[in-house]
């Protein structure tokens, strides 16, 4: 009899645990399609990012606290109507749902031009600015200044390696010792490979972030890269 109470309550508890999960689920999903519905109003998929350029004024009335960043959706529509597929799973589900989304299993960064280039560091340099903490990604609009170890988090030690390696990347460093980070870096828009790179090109603040950086990885516990941290770049 005892054992059969225990199972009952058991099976009790894991229901409500279900049941809270799929209300927490299914919150998220009504916000974040709140969301889309509102960012849609602006219109920015008939924007032309080939000619015009995106007003830092306008990047500034986006919303980044909901349950998903208008930035990010913005920087979704510039790569999206190229074609891109994106592993950010929030760009990604809101892309599929557009009709004027068509996915390019052959996207390549090389067909973007230099004004959707510039805007996208545009978005980019937005989101970094919003960023509570310094990010993959962040690094090109911390060449000018420092950072401290209290601004920087990565979770995973792909998120380490990366940004690690990101000082570097952006004046064209190749990984090829790594393949994963080789290929990570040579899916941003941005990155240039140089096979003549020489570290002594980093500048003295440059060089005091990269210390930073493996500073605060040092005092955080080491794991090994997995290939689970690996498929999230």
């Amino acid at each position: 009899m005892f054992e059969k109470i225990c199972v009952a309550i058991m099976l009790t508890i894991l229901a409500a645990v279900s049941i809270s999960a799929q209300e927490d689920v299914t919150g998220f999903e009504t916000a974040r399609k709140a969301v889309w519905q509102e960012f849609n109003k602006k219109n920015w998929h008939a924007f032309d990012f080939t000619k015009k350029t995106v007003a830092k004024t306008e990047l500034a009335k986006l919303k980044t606290d909901g349950a998903v960043s208008e930035l990010e959706l913005l920087r979704g529509v510039v790569f999206g109507k190229r074609g891109r597929i994106f592993k950010e799973r929030n760009i990604q589900d809101y892309l599929v749902k557009q009709s004027w989304y068509k996915p390019n299993k052959n996207y390549d960064n090389k067909i973007l031009s230099a004004n959707e280039r510039r805007n996208i560091d545009s978005i980019r340099e937005a989101e970094a600015r919003k960023h509570d903490f310094v990010q993959p990604g962040d690094l090109r609009f911390w060449q000018t200044k420092t950072f401290t170890e209290e601004q920087i988090s990565p979770a995973t030690a792909a998120e380490w390696s990366v940004l690690i390696a990101e000082v570097e990347a952006i004046h064209g460093k190749r990984f090829d010792e790594e393949p994963w980070l080789q290929k990570y870096f040579e899916e941003r828009y941005w990155y240039k490979p140089n096979a003549t790179y020489n570290p002594a090109i980093l500048t003295v603040i440059e060089r005091k972030n990269l210390t930073t950086i493996r500073s605060a990885r040092d005092k955080q516990r080491k794991v090994a890269v997995s290939p689970g941290d690996m498929d999230k770049f």
